[in-house]
């Protein structure tokens, strides 16, 4: 789907009856809250294992970390990660905000099929 169907689809949710609203927030969320949580889970176990196998090798003496120079490339990654993300084309704060206040119905669907999502 491209992006212009997408911004028609949003553009006349709000013309749409309130079940159609809340319906179609809830199944967005609950498709999003459940991809989250399969996807989830084994990014935060491997990262977590990444990190204690890092603290193990490094207490045995098979890598040597240099945290100041660590610290310093982060930030120099960081600061090009910032103003790649200033061009990027994705929908800013303020235009998520605007929509969530304009579709309030959907968007208290969105939250509770998210919620149910995850708890899938």
């Amino acid at each position: 789907m491209s992006n212009n169907k997408i911004s028609k689809i949003f553009e006349n949710l709000n013309k749409n009856s309130f079940v159609k609203q809340l319906a179609a927030g809830a199944g967005a969320g609950l498709v999003t809250g459940n991809f989250a949580q399969r996807l989830g889970k084994p990014i935060i176990f491997t990262a977590g294992a990444g990190v204690i196998l890092l603290e193990l090798a490094h207490h045995k003496g098979y890598i040597n970390m240099n945290l100041e120079s660590l610290k310093q490339k982060a930030n120099e990654k960081k600061d090009d990660l910032n103003e790649k993300a200033q061009c990027s084309r994705l929908p800013s704060t303020d235009k998520i905000k605007d929509f969530a206040n304009n579709n309030k119905t959907f968007t208290a669907g969105f939250i509770g099929g998210f919620l149910m999502g995850v708890a899938w």
